[in-house]
């Protein structure tokens, strides 16, 4: 069966967290993009979880703000969510991507999903050739907390990159090849900074 390209989310976000989509039994889907537009003059505070993956944790936007992320290239399983919030009645969220019948035999993601440590951590290497897709780090913390959170595989993708409180680093459509038996590490300068890794595996 052919995608199902569609709108996953299109509503105003609530003020409690709270389910906005669920994968349907028997399907997968992919997030490709997300807009978010906070419609009143006022600053607002929004939270964005996909499929279990903190996009966004109380990010600030400011007031008339729009953020556009694309090339997200998120995928989810059946049963799992879309997850959003906001601090004021007034935050538009628009999610788009595709839902496609679920084989195992087919289905060519993988989705590493974790926090960061103040030791280097190294993920268990695959048994297949793979396309590291995105890097998604968020932190969550409040109160002024940045971390600085480095990534090999297995030199430096990224390098002590701050990521300052409430803020996100979103690395997308990376398409960084990455041979089977390499592996991914990792470490932030404080601990609890979520970090998910998208791969793609690749037919030789």
């Amino acid at each position: 069966m052919s995608d199902i390209i569609k709108r996953l989310v299109d509503t105003i976000a609530p003020l409690s967290l709270t389910t906005a989509y669920t994968v349907p039994t028997r399907k997968y889907a992919v997030v490709k993009s997300a807009v978010i537009c906070n419609q009143t003059s006022s600053d607002l505070l929004f939270t964005l979880t996909i499929g279990g993956i903190d996009i966004a944790t109380n990010h600030l936007l400011k007031g008339y703000g729009t953020l556009i992320l694309d090339e997200l290239d998120i995928p989810m399983l059946a049963t799992e969510r879309i997850m959003i919030s906001s601090s004021n009645n007034n935050c538009a969220m628009y999610l788009s991507g595709f839902e496609r019948d679920y084989f195992v035999s087919e289905y060519p993601y993988l989705k590493i999903r974790t926090v960061t440590n103040t030791r280097i951590t190294t993920l268990p290497n695959n048994d297949f050739d793979a396309m590291i897709r995105s890097i998604i780090i968020c932190n969550g913390n409040g109160s002024g907390v940045s971390s600085n959170v480095s990534v090999q595989a297995p030199w430096h993708v990224i390098n002590n990159k701050e990521i300052k409180a409430r803020d996100t680093l979103l690395v997308p459509n990376l398409k960084l090849f990455l041979p089977k038996e390499r592996g991914i590490s990792f470490i932030g300068t404080n601990t609890g900074v979520s970090l998910a890794i998208i791969l793609e595996k690749v037919m030789q």
